[in-house]
């Protein structure tokens, strides 16, 4: 099996940011979901030393097309 994912949720520090070689993923092809094997308190920690970074130009548009749904849509 091979799979990939690729969105603009990583470069605006969503949960693809916090992603490190070695972390565990748990696949499901039946229900086709990845869940990130890691500790929501080490997810924070994580999240909280990523620098913020917002999108603009194409990859803003590219961003609302086809990156995840937000609260905002």
């Amino acid at each position: 099996m091979m799979s990939g994912y690729v969105s603009p949720e990583a470069a605006c520090g969503g949960l693809l940011a916090l992603v490190k070689n070695g972390d565990r993923i748990r696949i499901d092809a039946s229900s086709a979901s990845l869940t990130l094997m890691v500790a929501k308190a080490e997810l924070a920690k994580e999240n909280q030393s990523l620098p913020k970074q917002s999108l603009s130009g194409v990859l803003e548009k590219y961003a609302a097309l086809v990156g995840p749904p937000t609260s905002a849509r």
